[in-house]
């Protein structure tokens, strides 16, 4: 049994070599060169697919939770495969200063970023975003997260005037002056989704949770369709372990318009009168979002097409049915719905002809 544990290990951690490269980018912006580790794909290198892009900052320890994560969630179908990108920050500087703590540097009144504070800002919209669409097929969809110091910087990406995110998973911040006045001007005037996912947990730093209870008490008000928020307070998590429990939430909140019906609560879509605009609706979210074109898939027509026999819809069943056979012409389960639906309507020769073809044609 050991050595089936030990083989697993080994051959896990060789998988996740492959997917992973670290390089030593040269910054001119910085004038210094900075380690950063990528993720990419294995199907990425025969795909002309685009890729949502995860920017991680304090990559030598986020960096292994959000790649292993992702792995689970697109195998379930909960999340599209993705880029990650970690920027390497929790070393020992010339200045004998821990890096993050420069990265991060703000103005103490202002609350804004400074010095280094502000050149890594720059780093990071004009020079590591360029080089990640030059050298891979991304999507327009970047996620960015930070803990602790670096979750506060990560809301300077938020509100920038010309956001480069859509996405922010920010972990026990300690919220700069200013933060949240800022952050409430920039929700109230959105144009596009945004997913903002936050959290503290019950053993967390005393100060932070008393400030991320204020900052929660003041997004939550504000009523926008397109600030897609999630606060959670996790018990018994501390400022550490803080990172590797609300990782998997976080994941589960910045792509939850990407998800397959299997893994949503019924009730949010049992009530739509119309399912197929619903989910065509729901798919064209998709795209715009995410940046992805796909089909809709085959365990989502299953599902609709169970509802809609139970309530017997068989006109919406027949335009199910043929959005099936558009997006999978060489399965059956489109023409078995047509020859049900006309079954039903008693329209025979239809349903016999359907019936026939379904037959023919492998599930």
């Amino acid at each position: 049994m050991r050595f089936l544990i030990c083989l697993f290990i080994i051959l896990n951690s060789v998988s996740y070599a492959q997917h992973k490269v670290s390089i030593s980018f040269s910054s001119k912006i910085l004038n210094e060169d900075r380690g950063i580790n990528i993720y990419v794909p294995y199907s990425h290198i025969d795909s002309l697919n685009r890729f949502p892009v995860i920017f991680l900052l304090d990559s030598e320890y986020t960096f292994p939770l959000i790649a292993g994560n992702m792995e689970f969630y697109n195998y379930f179908g909960m999340a599209p495969e993705c880029i990650i990108v970690g920027i390497n920050q929790t070393y020992i500087n010339n200045s004998q200063k821990e890096q993050r703590w420069a990265d991060g540097r703000y103005n103490e009144i202002t609350g804004l970023p400074e010095d280094q504070g502000e050149l890594f800002f720059n780093f990071i919209t004009d020079e590591l975003i360029t080089f990640i669409d030059s050298s891979y097929n991304t999507s327009d969809f970047r996620i960015i997260l930070g803990h602790s110091f670096t979750a506060n910087y990560i809301n300077y990406f938020f509100t920038d005037t010309d956001r480069k995110f859509n996405g922010f998973i920010s972990l026990s911040p300690y919220p700069a002056p200013g933060t949240t006045q800022r952050m409430r001007s920039t929700i109230k005037n959105l144009e596009e989704p945004v997913y903002y996912f936050l959290s503290t947990g019950s053993l967390d730093l005393k100060g932070h949770i008393l400030s991320i209870e204020k900052l929660n008490k003041s997004l939550k008000k504000i009523n926008s369709d397109l600030f897609n928020y999630r606060f959670m307070d996790i018990d018994k998590a501390n400022h550490t372990n803080i990172v590797s429990q609300s990782i998997p939430f976080a994941l589960e909140h910045v792509f939850k318009d990407f998800t397959g019906l299997n893994r949503m609560s019924p009730e949010e879509y049992n009530s739509k009168e119309n399912l197929v605009e619903f989910i065509q609706n729901r798919y064209k979210t998709i795209e715009s979002v995410y940046g992805l074109k796909i089909k809709i898939r085959k365990s989502d027509y299953t599902i609709l097409s169970s509802i809609l026999m139970k309530r017997k819809d068989w006109s919406q069943l027949i335009k199910l049915g043929e959005l099936c056979i558009r997006d999978y012409p060489d399965k059956n389960r489109g023409y078995f719905m047509l020859a049900y639906a006309t079954e039903k309507l008693n329209d025979f020769i239809k349903s016999i002809e359907y019936y026939k073809k379904a037959n023919s044609l492998p599930d």
